[in-house]
């Protein structure tokens, strides 16, 4: 058991900087002893941790408020507490740097049993009152559903009796301040070997999840209590609790229990928070740098194990170093109707037209009405088997926002009656046939290949106008796989590997050059940097046979990806985007990514200055102008990737008949080939005016075919 360690108030001084805020005549953050006046303002009121005392002041006489040598006497607000002063609005509280657990509803806790009185137990919580486990709040052996009777209250030292150490969650908070626990879901429940370790609660970082299953085999569950139970199973999760493991544990399991023990020390002592992250990290740390299990506890080796761990930890959330929450970006938990968050009625762009009538007159659909903090474009990159399309999915999840996958080009082959052109590339010219990328994994230096690079380009191009467009229409942020603006990182690597030949390359580059332009940047740029030799065992995991046996996926182009995104693209996401790096070889869970990005400032922009220039909108009429180029223009954005000529590129350009050829083929073998769908014009002027339902089918006409 850890234990407690009492330090001097100049200690905590020489340890901790904190930064001052002058809020009136008392400043946020400061330290105080007990008796240390915190301010002489009568206007504030008293909290806890305070009190309200008489001082003299000499050389001023007030004949109503005297004392008997002629002082003045003045009230001034005084602390009780050795902590740190917290002020709201006018209300001054003294937060203890050491206390008691004081519990909160959904809280995480473990405890152990002292008592077993009629129909609950008495559970000690490292909280200032005994916690209270009613019968009705557990599970019955099995998870039998149905009323406790007089034989469960019977039989109630069979389920749980004095000493048992439980997990629990916090239910109620009764009038007294006691607590009110429940296990009833089968993740809670009796635990069983294991070791536990006490710190203070103040060390345990909240979080969604505090039960992990560690890559070391250890189970772990971090109590909000400050009691951390360690084992090397979960026997609770499936059995409640009631069926226990009691054979012998390997010693080297035992070690490893011990030293994860250590590790949490080492992190408590130095007054590192207490997580999933950094708790795997120190573990990791300690293995690596080879240190006996006793050696982690001494001063200095702890320091080291502790300083290494903030420095990993602060590489993977560089946004928590601010000591101010700006939460531009809200989670679903903390949506309030304050923050803006107000249901309503997206704009339905897809079939019904935004035009310039309502760019002139808002009141028709105003834009800024359905915008809030989450209204925000964000893009996770990364290279070939970094796993970001779950941590794009999990993002969109926790943001509540729209999550849209990174285009897969084989589906643009295929029309709405299902057919593939693929099944006729045998028919026509190679440098026009439709490649996929199994065909390009299987083939790199296929004739087509330059093609399959502008044409991957437009597709991800269009998606991004999409987003942009859901985004303009419904007030609800986006998350997308890789933007445009690096798909040029491919293109890098294709090029220095051979399989895009050199007047191909220069052509992308002038066609990057005349359209990426026309595109807002990204909000915010997440980049999961992970090594090649973990992607390339990702890729081998997955057991793809045309990815596995590829000449394309092997550790020479996956290094150009990541040389291009490091050296070229992230340089630039930083200047002009907010920029979050996370090492993302061992996926860990998302509460750490979470509350990196809901510490970001995306609001933050400087009329001046290069960050989020794109989204400055200093009117709303700007706002309603970039809506409708995004909404209606989208025909114009596909257009101008024919402006760029390819007579001079010789990979890309055929003769006419080789052109005349492939359409004749299509014309005769596709049905309904080349029927570009009714766009409503026919049906009056303000029908087409305002309602257009096939819109969008004519669109995506336009970017399937002809494909190249």
């Amino acid at each position: 058991m850890a234990s407690i360690e009492f330090f001097t108030f100049d200690e905590i001084r020489n340890q901790l900087d904190p930064i001052i805020i002058e809020n009136d005549r008392v400043k946020k953050h400061q330290y105080v002893l007990p008796g240390d006046c915190i301010t002489t303002d009568i206007n504030f009121m008293r909290g806890h941790g305070t009190y309200q005392d008489d001082f003299l002041e000499e050389d001023r006489i007030d004949d109503n408020s005297n004392d008997n040598d002629g002082n003045m006497v003045e009230k001034r607000l005084v602390s009780s507490l050795a902590g740190i002063v917290e002020p709201i609005n006018r209300l001054i509280s003294v937060r203890p740097l050491r206390t008691r657990y004081v519990g909160a509803i959904g809280d995480v806790v473990v405890g152990r049993i002292i008592d077993v009185q009629q129909k609950r137990w008495k559970v000690e919580t490292n909280s200032r009152l005994s916690s209270i486990l009613q019968l009705s709040s557990v599970n019955l052996p099995g998870g039998e559903l149905r009323r406790r009777t007089s034989e469960d209250e019977l039989l109630m030292r069979n389920y749980l009796s004095e000493g048992d150490l439980i997990c629990a969650e916090v239910q109620t908070i009764y009038d007294d301040g006691s607590l009110g626990l429940y296990t009833r879901s089968l993740k809670y429940g009796k635990l069983g070997q294991g070791l536990v370790v006490q710190v203070s609660p103040s060390m345990i970082a909240k979080r969604k999840i505090h039960t992990h299953n560690l890559p070391c085999g250890i189970y772990l569950v971090l109590g909000n209590n400050g009691l951390i139970f360690i084992s090397i199973s979960n026997s609770t999760s499936s059995t409640g609790g009631f069926i226990l493991d009691k054979s012998i544990i390997p010693y080297e399991q035992r070690e490893k229990i011990s030293r994860l023990r250590n590790c949490i020390i080492a992190l408590s002592t130095n007054k590192i928070m207490l997580d999933y992250s950094s708790i795997v990290a120190a573990f990791d740390i300690s293995e690596k740098l080879e240190l006996d299990m006793n050696e982690i506890l001494k001063p200095n080796v702890s320091r080291i194990v502790a300083d290494q761990t903030r420095k990993n930890h602060l590489k993977q959330l560089p946004a928590v170093l601010s000591n101010h929450r700006v939460a531009n970006i809200v989670s679903v938990a903390n949506q309030t109707p304050e923050d803006g968050f107000i249901k309503t009625t997206p704009f339905p762009f897809k079939t019904k037209r935004y035009t310039r009538l309502h760019v002139a007159m808002p009141f028709l659909d105003p834009t800024e009405v359905r915008m809030n903090k989450n209204s925000k474009i964000i893009c996770v990159e990364g290279n070939i088997g970094s796993k970001k399309d779950q941590v794009a999915e999990g993002i969109a999840k926790a943001f509540g926002m729209h999550y849209m996958p990174e285009p897969r080009i084989d589906e643009m082959y295929v029309n709405k009656d299902g057919f593939d052109y693929r099944t006729l590339n045998q028919y026509i010219h190679p440098k026009l046939h439709a490649i996929d990328e199994k065909m390009y994994y299987e083939d790199p230096y296929h004739p087509a290949v330059p093609w399959l690079k502008i044409f991957f380009y437009k597709i991800r191009y269009m998606q991004y106008v999409d987003a942009l467009a859901h985004m303009f229409n419904s007030g609800q942020g986006v998350v997308l796989e890789r933007a445009p603006q690096s798909d040029f990182v491919f293109a890098d690597a294709m090029h220095k590997c051979g399989f895009l030949p050199k007047d191909a390359y220069d052509h992308y580059y002038r066609l990057r050059y005349d359209t990426i332009h026309e595109l807002k940047r990204p909000h915010l740029v997440i980049y999961l940097d992970t090594d090649v030799d973990v992607c390339m065992r990702r890729i081998k995991e997955k057991g793809i046979p045309y990815q596995i046996n590829s000449k394309v996926l092997c550790e020479e182009y996956l290094s150009e990806i990541e040389k291009s995104y490091k050296e070229k693209y992230l340089e630039d996401a930083d200047k002009y985007s907010q920029l979050l790096v996370f090492k993302w070889n061992e996926p860990t869970p998302l509460d750490d990514m979470i509350l990196a990005m809901e510490n970001v400032n995306l609001d933050d922009w400087d009329i001046f200055g290069d960050k989020f220039r794109d989204w400055n909108f200093y009117f709303n009429s700007i706002m309603h102008e970039a809506r409708y180029t995004y909404t209606r223009e989208k025909n114009s954005f596909i257009s101008a990737f024919s402006d760029t000529l390819t007579y001079d590129v010789d990979s890309l350009d055929l003769d006419a008949n080789d052109y005349e050829h492939r359409d004749k083929v299509y014309e005769t073998l596709v049905p309904n080939y080349g029927q570009v769908p009714e766009t409503g014009l026919k049906n009056g002027f303000l029908k087409s005016a305002f309602t257009l339902p096939s819109l969008r089918e004519k669109e995506e006409f336009c970017i399937r075919g002809p494909f190249f």
